[in-house]
């Protein structure tokens, strides 16, 4: 009796889990699931051209250049975050995921200045490498994409660094010098995270759509558009989605299948004891140089944006000339981040230490879907009877931004979760056997700071949300981020300039009111 009753329950909760699955399977991959089954039976004629070939080379090597600059700079700046205490690396640690806030479009727009013909940069870099230097191409859409993505790379390096085992670390000072400890025991160990997000950048670099239409480089993910406007044939489009696809997919399901510590899967961050290790001369350079690209990051864009802008006159101009598509914008954003943080909260538990690491796989894959894609198989499920009214409103909008971040919300979630204490939902489990009262009186509390983050986030990417916009939006709901990318095609450089500082102000002052909300909520 007792094990028919244990199975009936492990039986319960299992299909339980599967209900709280449900809702985010069905957003972040029903759409594209859908879409895939409109594929005719035979490959498309323009697929097997040299045309698609060269495009999907050169988004492979975008991709792969970019993470390979960003997993440099990104370890240099984890390793050197990690290797002391002090103010300047606590305010490095509460910053360093900024350039990734700022939309890719609008990155590009600061380099292309910061790179323009009499500037100081440029020529510092043709010096260094002995190559004249443009604003345009591919490489520079290498250097924006990894100076824009970098922070990925930080996140997964620091959750293996700041997790070492301080017994690890005194043993091997116990047998070799410091500088052998670094370099023998310390980024071995760090390595494979580091890479992992390597290879996440890759993925996010391979279905980036901003940057290269912004530096004038053909990639794949624009073929995709392009090919959707031309022919207006979902299932033609999805065949030229498909390679690129394929390809992102394949490299994020190696990336977190062998990966042993990720910032959600893993043990609970603890600070460890690397600041006790004197750093050698050769990781100090290192880290120097990668600070130097972190700092420019933040410090290049704004600088530039200040200067072109001249005066708060831009700013205030761009808000009321765009005031009812900011708004929008706005609204979008605020539901789309509502919405995904309650679909990703239950998915989030389940993912968080001890994790279940296939789970988190499948939950992350929405990631590697080149937007454009997710805008064609959105348009497409519009056209299904009784969703055509829907699919003209904004509320489609919101479904499409959704869709597109729900990943961002489950790992801010998960990420929250790790430093919740395993004690009190065991004492929970203890004085509150009813599943209502534990949800209601300690789940939803203890989730409270995670859900503000969660928001936050996807309503900041949603801000500068493209790819999947410009596809989806109906007529009449026009959003900030689209007429920034148009006007960045005019050369009105001065109002998209205070359209830009419009976007950061409305960041920074989103993460103002996370923090004030945080520090409430955990009181």
């Amino acid at each position: 009796m007792r094990v028919t009753a244990r199975s009936e329950t492990r039986l319960g909760r299992r299909i339980a889990g599967g209900l709280t699955l449900l809702p985010y399977l069905l957003v972040a991959l029903g759409p594209v699931a859908w879409l895939l089954t409109s594929l005719s039976a035979g490959v498309p004629d323009q697929l097997l051209g040299a045309r698609p070939l060269t495009l999907l080379g050169r988004s492979f090597g975008l991709a792969l250049g970019a993470s390979a600059l960003a997993t440099g700079i990104g370890f240099g700046a984890a390793l050197w975050m990690a290797s002391g205490h002090g103010p300047l690396r606590r305010a490095a640690r509460a910053t360093y995921l900024a350039p990734l806030l700022l939309p890719s479009h609008a990155a590009a727009l600061t380099w292309v200045v910061l790179l323009g013909q009499r500037s100081p940069l440029r020529q510092v870099l043709e010096a260094l490498t002995g190559t004249s230097v443009s604003p345009y191409g591919l490489g520079a859409a290498v250097l924006v994409l990894a100076l824009t993505l970098f922070p990925v790379v930080v996140l997964f390096a620091l959750a293996r660094l700041d997790t070492l085992e301080s017994a690890l670390v005194e043993s091997g000072r116990l047998f070799a010098a410091d500088g052998r400890v670094w370099w023998k025991g310390v980024l071995p160990m760090a390595l494979p995270s580091a890479l992992t997000g390597g290879a996440l950048v890759f993925c996010l670099a391979l279905v980036d759509f901003g940057v290269p239409a912004m530096l004038q480089v053909p990639v794949y993910a624009m073929e995709i558009q392009a090919e959707f406007a031309q022919s207006g044939d979902p299932g033609r489009s999805t065949w030229t989605a498909l390679p690129l696809l394929l390809l992102g997919v394949g490299f994020l399901l190696a990336a977190l299948a062998s990966a042993r510590q990720t910032p959600v899967v893993g043990h609970p961050a603890t600070r460890g004891s690397l600041h006790r290790l004197a750093v050698p001369k050769g990781l100090k350079v290192w880290m120097g140089i990668a600070m130097a690209f972190a700092v420019l990051s933040v410090g290049g864009p704004v600088a530039v944006l200040v200067i072109q802008a001249g005066s708060p006159a831009p700013v205030l101009e761009a808000i009321r000339a765009s005031h009812a598509e900011l708004g929008l914008s706005l609204a979008v954003a605020l539901a789309a981040g509502l919405l995904a943080a309650l679909i990703a909260l239950p998915v989030a538990r389940r993912v968080a230490p001890p994790g279940n690491r296939s789970l988190l796989v499948l939950c992350l894959l929405p990631l590697a879907i080149p937007a454009p894609l997710i805008g064609i198989a959105l348009v497409h499920l519009g056209a299904v009877p009784g969703l055509a009214s829907l699919a003209d409103t904004g509320a489609w909008l919101v479904l499409a931004h959704v869709c597109r971040l729900l990943p961002i919300a489950l790992i801010a979630l998960a990420l929250d979760h790790r430093r919740i204490d395993p004690l009190l939902r065991d004492a929970a489990a203890v004085h509150a056997p009813s599943p209502l009262r534990r949800v209601l009186w300690v789940d939803l509390p203890l989730a409270g700071p995670g859900m503000v983050v969660a928001v936050a986030a996807v309503l900041v990417f949603s801000l500068g949300e493209l790819g999947t916009t410009v596809l989806v939006a109906p007529p009449g709901y026009g959003t900030f981020s689209v007429k920034l990318f148009n006007l960045l095609h005019y050369g009105a450089s001065e109002v998209a300039a205070g359209m830009v500082l419009c976007l950061v102000l409305l960041v920074v002052a989103t993460w103002g009111v996370v923090l004030t909300l945080r520090s409430r909520v955990r009181r």
